[in-house]
């Protein structure tokens, strides 16, 4: 898809064309060869890249510039400056009013910014001007689960996971495994998670969840093995501490039960996990 920049200076270029043959007699009434000359002409434009000239007579090629812009915006993000992002994106959308990376990019700090309505609109634009949105459909979905939007969430995830090249799938059908849990689908979410380590192995959070969702089937030995899998790949936290307690007694191995029991005394000592861990020691008394 042509940028509108783009669009503008091919429209010109075929006028300019048109016009040189015609002074150079070369104005043929052989459309195929009118044509195919045209298209070399066009190929070349395209791959010289979009050159303006500044009022001080510089040449500005208008493609860097883009992407030096949205780089700089990156760059804020990732120091946690979104505020100051806005401006490079919106010198890189003059540019190019039709660039889909910087709506993008663009969507990510109106949602930094807790500019939902912004960020919605971005979203729709990103996907409209981008040639491969894979990425931006699994971004929105992200977004609209954080609204509750679940159902919304679970399409444009699907979106996305459906690509077979988009190289973050496994990302994408991983969340869409914690959208059908929220869904209230404990078997898709199954589906999802397991589509999701059959293309990434790494994936702490689907680890989780199997092991969660098979240990309350009480098909404990599949159950412990993507938790031990879910503590090599990430950090414990108070569910996980608990799903391992419940783990470790099923097996009976009480010193784990203890150890996991200390770490919830002494990381998590206001939460749920660790009132039940202490109704579970209160029962066994």
């Amino acid at each position: 898809m042509l940028s509108s920049w783009h669009q503008n200076k091919l429209d010109h270029f075929n006028y300019q064309l048109t016009t040189f043959l015609f002074l150079m007699g070369a104005m043929v009434t052989n459309k195929r060869t009118t044509i195919w000359v045209m298209l070399g002409c066009m190929l070349l434009l395209l791959q010289t890249g979009c050159v303006t000239t500044a009022p001080n007579g510089k040449e500005i090629d208008e493609d860097k510039v883009v992407t030096a812009q949205i780089r700089l915006a990156k760059a804020y993000i990732r120091e946690g400056q979104a505020g100051l992002a806005r401006k490079p994106l919106e010198k890189a959308l003059d540019y190019d009013s039709r660039s889909g990376e910087a709506y993008s990019v663009l969507a990510m700090v109106n949602q930094l910014e807790g500019e939902n309505e912004l960020a919605e609109k971005s979203f729709r634009k990103a996907i409209r001007y981008s040639d491969e949105p894979s990425d931006v459909h699994n971004n929105y979905g992200a977004f609209l689960y954080a609204q509750s939007r679940y159902e919304e969430a679970l399409k444009q995830l699907d979106k996305a996971a459906s690509n077979v090249h988009y190289p973050k799938r496994s990302y994408s059908y991983q969340s869409m495994g914690l959208v059908a849990l929220k869904l209230g689908k404990k078997e898709e979410a199954k589906e999802y998670f397991e589509k999701g380590l059959r293309l990434n192995n790494r994936l702490h959070k689907a680890h989780l969840e199997l092991a969660d969702i098979l240990f309350q089937e009480q098909k404990y030995i599949p159950a412990k093995s993507h938790y031990e899998r879910f503590k090599q790949l990430a950090r414990q936290n108070a569910r996980s501490l608990w799903l391992g307690v419940k783990i470790a007694k099923v097996f009976e191995n009480n010193d784990v039960v203890a150890s996991y029991g200390l770490m919830l005394k002494k990381m998590y000592p206001g939460s749920e996990e660790l009132k039940q861990y202490q109704g579970l020691l209160t029962n066994e008394e």
